[in-house]
């Protein structure tokens, strides 16, 4: 503990606020104690405890707090141990829930089960997160951040629920009207993930479903590679329009006055010019980042007789 009677007050205050709640109040009395006391380990380690995500900030006191650690007693060196792992870059909070995990097994002090509760919810897995605040209100009934916290993670459980409820609803829907099919090949596996949880055996975890979408895998598929020649094709359509709208127009009997005035020579030999740039292999290359098109929307440009022929309708 610090020797600086300003700054033990300071971090009693923040102790006390901390208990109940008041953390924006803790964070404040936490950072003027490490003022007034740079070496005082144990209130820059729990303005790390009060931190509501992992800054540079955090980082800085956490440092301080490995730093001065030879002042802490037994209980803060094993939260310092455990929450280290959520200041990296990038951030590991499976590792400090496994290191809380650990600890509350051999020591199921109320404290400890509140940071197992608050990195739990900070990692999403509220319903965990309500079973560590209980247990912690349970030990020490008058711990008000365990309580308030419960609550918080109780309604995110709830929010969770209903959300995962109405994603699997919406993704059903692909599946009735057969549209699933039509799908490109990430979407489709989400959506089989969303509705029945799995897509050929695998869930959302893994490796070969995640790097469906990585933008390596996205650029380097036929399928996007088809949504770059439909884009090329709904262009290229777009400016032979051009060209025949204007080439009607620069012919029309009783026009050529009209026709200098506008400089529709002028603009016919600029979209020839971009017909030909858009129809060319290095436009496609030119594509390459962008969305691209659908391939129907390609169809839907393409006049009545060819669609027709080729027995689209």
């Amino acid at each position: 503990m610090s020797k600086n009677p300003e700054a033990l007050e300071e971090f009693r205050a923040g102790m006390a606020a901390a208990r109940g709640a008041e953390n924006e109040a803790a964070r404040r009395h936490f950072e003027r104690a490490t003022e007034l006391d740079p070496t005082f380990a144990a209130a820059h380690l729990r303005k790390v405890l009060v931190a509501l995500w992992a800054h540079d900030d955090a980082r800085n006191h956490l440092s301080q707090a490995f730093q001065h650690r030879a002042d802490l007693d037994e209980h803060d060196r094993a939260l310092l141990h455990a929450v280290e792992a959520w200041t990296r870059v990038p951030s590991a909070t499976p590792e400090v829930i496994e290191k809380l995990e650990a600890r509350t097994r051999v020591d199921p002090d109320p404290d400890n089960l509140l940071q197992l509760c608050r990195f739990r919810f900070i990692l999403g897995d509220y319903r965990g997160a309500v079973a560590s605040c209980d247990d912690a209100s349970k030990r020490d009934p008058s711990l008000v951040s365990a309580i308030w916290l419960r609550g918080m993670s109780a309604l995110f459980a709830d929010d969770m629920d209903n959300i995962v409820s109405t994603q699997r609803s919406m993704a059903q829907h692909y599946f009735n009207d057969g549209s699933i099919e039509m799908t490109l090949p990430p979407l489709k596996a989400l959506l089989h993930i969303m509705a029945h949880g799995q897509f050929e055996g695998r869930d959302l975890s893994h490796a070969k479903i995640r790097s469906l979408f990585t933008c390596e895998s996205m650029l380097a598929s036929d399928w996007y590679a088809e949504r770059l020649r439909a884009k090329q094709s709904v262009d290229a359509k777009l400016w032979q329009r051009h060209i025949n709208y204007l080439t009607k127009f620069v012919t029309k009997e009783h026009y050529a006055e009209e026709s200098a005035r506008l400089g529709i020579e002028d603009r016919l030999h600029r979209a020839r010019h971009e017909f030909k740039r858009i129809s060319s292999p290095a436009y496609l290359e030119e594509l390459r980042g962008t969305l691209g098109a659908n391939p129907l929307s390609a169809l839907r440009h393409q006049p009545q007789r060819e669609l027709e022929m080729a027995g689209v309708v």
